[in-house]
């Protein structure tokens, strides 16, 4: 009769110091020790448009085209043409066309 106390105040002994354990709390100071780095906007705007954008180039449809399409036959032309980042219904599509800038 007296086993079943003892089991119970070692098994809240033994969640106690797991849970005791588990948590640390630290000041941001202590983590970041002064090495904080700020996002460069610029650098990643350059290497995004001499990197990465032309080898994806090939892939663009034309916009006219695009329009066209969406026109005719949007659903085809989503699921051709679009991709999704898989949060809600949010789509995006890569399309090329040439234009002039007069400022």
């Amino acid at each position: 009769m007296k086993s079943k106390p003892v089991k119970y105040i070692v098994y809240i002994v033994i969640a106690a110091f797991v849970l005791y354990n588990s948590v640390y709390f630290k000041k941001l100071d202590e983590v970041r020790d002064g090495t904080a780095r700020m996002f460069d906007a610029t650098g990643f705007t350059d290497k995004l448009w001499k990197d990465k954008l032309p080898l994806k180039m090939d892939s663009a449809i034309e916009l006219t085209a695009y329009l066209q399409m969406l026109q005719s036959n949007p659903a085809a032309a989503f699921e051709k043409y679009s991709n999704a980042l898989a949060i809600g219904n949010y789509r995006y599509s890569l399309v090329k066309t040439a234009a002039t800038d007069t400022a």
